[in-house]
């Protein structure tokens, strides 16, 4: 757990919050670490909300987030997860409302009355504590976009995060159901940063470069259940093998300016990036020097694979006490790709301008020219290298993972399975 990324989780939500978030490092390790049942879950939300009915019924209701997050510390298997849930609960309040519609497939528990968790067969399935809040909290009404002038940074980082989007979960991200029926995928999510740069040095002079704007454009990612295979053996719980057919998400990547309706959950197509300027001066009187950036780097298309979780499999069935091993459809040389996207077009997309202002006599402009492209060059280069790094600036990994999404990859969670029941993903 880094100060990276406990830094970036409380900065994260508590901007989609609206409030200042301070949990500790231990307490998010906790939710990160360890689930709530299910079952349990959906029955303590509708006690402690006076709900009845049907868990369709409970799902299509909309409820505070001290609420739902109460009832995950009463479904919690751990004290420390209950203990932050309640101490998370308290600090948001009911004021922020989340509708559950988006969140939950009930697929064939639609009908089940509430109050059956405990009922026979019941599904013993877990949901992780930390992605239950911030996927919650992403549903809500709470936005980080350009309007909103938040400033998201980590101390000694050079990037800045300028906006968050999500775009509207067509489709769940938990998910009980029968194999080819049960499907979820994360939401389309635009992350907007600010490149800090170094200086640039001309006619002995240094100037000041103005923060690059960057922006990635990732598509959903998408898990459905393909096939469930019963053992023979007597020990459903440990035998049982689900295969998971599954798809990472397209990204593309930007460099300038958007519109700000772009960073909105309305997230309308991007039809248009104007060059964001990032040197307009004059140095000593002598000469004036302009630069800017404009980049629209190519689609880099998602991986798929067929993941299965079982014994000896690519990841294990968890249960609400024990959570599963996770599968990944990996794409790290496509977000390279992605990235090489972006600095392959600064040869074309840098625009760099150097003139003599009046009464400068043998003063050549093209050295200056080519110093700065090449300074610039050199300089956003590293920068968005070291964006998907881990050894120099590694805040795009910890703001993805504080969204519970990865940039170019997929991982899925089989948290629990039954042969003849549903299973939840």
């Amino acid at each position: 757990m880094t100060d990276t990324l406990v830094s970036t989780v409380n900065g994260l939500l508590g901007a989609l919050l609206c409030l200042r978030l301070n949990l500790s490092a231990p307490e998010i390790n906790a939710l990160m670490s360890h689930n709530v049942d299910a079952g349990q879950f959906f029955d303590r939300l509708a006690a402690r909300t006076g709900q009845s009915g049907t868990y369709r019924d409970l799902v299509q209701g909309t409820y505070g987030m001290q609420d739902i997050s109460a009832a995950a510390a009463d479904a919690a298997t751990d004290a420390q997860t209950a203990s932050a849930l309640r101490r998370f609960g308290t600090l948001v309040g009911n004021g922020y409302r989340v509708p559950l519609t988006n969140l939950f497939g009930l697929g064939l528990w639609s009908n089940v009355p509430v109050g059956g968790s405990d009922a026979r067969p019941a599904l013993r399935a877990g949901l992780n504590a930390y992605q239950l809040i911030s996927f919650a909290a992403q549903a809500g009404p709470g936005a980080i976009d350009a309007s909103d002038l938040v400033s998201l940074a980590v101390p000694g980082s050079t990037v800045r995060v300028s906006a968050v989007a999500n775009g509207a979960m067509a489709q769940p991200r938990f998910a009980f159901g029968p194999a080819s029926e049960t499907r979820v995928t994360t939401s389309q999510m635009r992350l907007q940063l600010a490149l800090g740069l170094p200086k640039i040095a001309v006619l002995g002079t240094l100037l000041d470069v103005n923060s690059l704007p960057v922006l990635f454009d990732i598509a959903p990612a998408s898990a459905q259940v393909t096939q469930i295979a019963c053992p023979t053996t007597d020990n459903q719980a440990r035998d049982t093998q689900v295969a998971v057919r599954t798809e990472s998400g397209l990204v593309r990547a930007y460099i300038g300016n958007v519109a700000p309706s772009a960073m909105t959950k309305a997230m309308p197509e991007i039809t248009a990036v104007s060059p964001a300027s990032l040197i307009s001066t004059n140095v000593a009187g002598l000469v004036s020097v302009s630069a800017s950036a404009r980049v629209v780097g190519g689609a880099v298309t998602g991986a798929s694979s067929t993941l299965t979780f079982g014994p000896g499999a690519n990841g294990t069935v968890g249960s609400p006490q024990v959570p599963g091993t996770a599968a990944s459809v990996r794409n790290a040389s496509q977000v390279g790709a992605t990235v090489n996207n972006l600095t392959t077009g600064l040869a074309t997309g840098l625009d760099v301008r150097v003139s003599l202002l009046s009464g400068v006599i043998g003063l050549s402009t093209q050295p200056i020219t080519s110093a700065l492209f090449s300074g610039l060059v050199g300089s956003i280069t590293t920068q968005l290298t070291n964006l998907v790094g881990s050894t120099v600036d590694p805040l795009l990994d910890s703001v993805l993972a504080a969204l519970g999404i990865q940039l170019g990859d997929a991982s899925v969670w089989v948290t629990g399975a039954r042969c003849g029941v549903p299973v939840l993903i």
